[in-house]
């Protein structure tokens, strides 16, 4: 109430209304406020009305030149705002936002959408606005200002130090789809790059890990030569798993991981042409040491068909529906079963339902709406003893088929990999919901 009798009073000087009347408008002003008679009713109801023998002034001709912001906490224990309340128009005003224990700051949203994401929003007034100013649990989230930035976040958190590295490029999947597994068993963290220079911060993180060998996926088509020599400078050995195509390049993945592992009898089989299910595989994938082949989805590629022979694979598991692996292809494999959903959450739901430790407490959940935050942490979650779920991170609340799972699960913790524009801040108010 203060702050909007203070806004009406520099309206009044600024359209010289006070004139020499100014001591008795104050007066009438903190008398409205002593007697409890609501002066902001009477003003957005064009009234007039009487304090003390003083008549308030029409002001239905300044009605449109007075604007309310207000303010919604997400969650409301997450924090406090300042400076909220009645302005004028043309006013500047700024928010402040101070988080509480245990919480961290995330953004302003307004309709849906980020406004800011500083602590302090500054702004004109112009209109009525409602905002929110959402709040997260401090470790909700391991992000960074992009994608290679979330990927070394990620490493960070799990590497204190790596032997070696697995290099992906940063906007294209074919080539890292079947890395995870590779990754784990080496316990190495999956780093980002561009396609023809070596990402300034993910040479960095390669130091700070003190590696000393860096794997690239994928031929020189995905990963440049200048890249290699840029890698070579870093550490004291370069390897590249490349082959002709993705199906191909996942091939050689899995001989790889054979060397490691000492041998396999069983794999997955996902799709080569999208990315989800691969993903949503991956962390199962490496815990139970079985590479991920690739597929077409009405022919199985002669480089997969070589793979299964040569690396003697006597079972398979099909990740995704007919829709993606046809039924023709799913009978040629060995002795294959399919864990499948109606769509990529429901398919990431099912492989965590079937391969999930029942004992499991943590969960970790990315975007399925783009594929780096999900290969990189991918293997972070296999070294935790749990998995990836992919949700829509685009929507403002955890699909209901995801929310039935931790309905069903012992999960008691989760954590986010990538930012609000990955994954919306309202998925993480869901999750909070859930798990308290």
């Amino acid at each position: 109430m203060m702050c909007f009798i203070m806004s009406m009073i520099r309206f009044y000087r600024e359209e010289n209304l006070l004139e020499n009347e100014e001591e008795l408008w104050l007066d009438a002003f903190y008398h409205t406020v002593e007697e409890g008679i609501d002066f902001e009713e009477k003003v957005k109801g064009y009234l007039y009305g009487d304090v003390y023998g003083h008549r308030f002034l029409d002001l239905s001709d300044y009605i449109d030149e007075i604007y309310e912001i207000a303010i919604l906490p997400e969650p409301e224990v997450g924090g406090e705002v300042e400076n909220e309340g009645i302005y004028i128009k043309g006013e500047e005003v700024t928010l402040v936002a101070t988080p509480e224990e245990g919480y961290e700051f995330i953004n302003w949203t307004e309709d849906g959408g980020e406004v800011s994401d500083s602590k302090e929003y500054t702004f004109t007034v112009k209109e009525d606005r409602e905002l929110k100013v959402n709040f997260e649990k401090a470790g909700t989230r391991l992000a960074g200002e992009n994608r290679y930035e979330t990927a070394i976040e990620i490493s960070q958190d799990g590497w204190d130090s790596a032997g070696t590295v697995l290099i992906a490029r940063c906007d294209d999947y074919p080539d890292s789809l079947a890395g995870v597994p590779l990754a784990y068993a080496l316990d190495a963290p999956v780093l980002l790059t561009e396609t023809e220079e070596l990402h300034e911060e993910t040479g960095k993180e390669i130091e700070r890990l003190d590696a000393g060998e860096a794997i690239i996926l994928g031929g020189t088509a995905a990963i440049t030569g200048e890249v290699e020599d840029e890698l070579d400078g870093l550490v004291d050995k370069v390897e590249r798993i490349g082959g002709k195509n993705r199906y191909e390049t996942a091939k050689m993945i899995a001989e790889r991981l054979q060397e490691e592992t000492g041998g396999f009898e069983e794999a997955f089989v996902a799709v080569g042409d999208d990315f989800p299910d691969a993903l949503s595989a991956a962390s199962y994938a490496a815990m139970k040491e079985m590479p991920i082949l690739l597929s077409q989805t009405e022919s199985l590629p002669d480089p997969t068909e070589g793979a299964l022979d040569k690396l003697e694979i006597t079972a398979t598991v099909v990740a995704g529906g007919d829709a993606v692996i046809s039924d023709s292809v799913f009978e040629e494999l060995p002795d294959a079963v399919r864990v499948a959903g109606a769509d990529r959450w429901e398919t990431s739901r099912d492989l965590a339902e079937e391969y999930l430790a029942e004992e499991a407490e943590k969960i970790y959940l990315a975007t399925g709406n783009n594929f780096p935050d999900a290969l990189a942490g991918g293997v972070l979650a296999a070294k935790d003893a749990s998995g990836v779920l992919l949700v829509p991170g685009d929507e403002a609340k955890l699909p209901e088929i995801t929310k039935e799972f931790f309905s069903e699960q012992a999960i008691t913790r989760a954590r986010i990999f990538g930012g609000t524009a990955a994954v919306r801040v309202g998925i993480a108010h869901s999750l909070l919901e859930i798990l308290e």
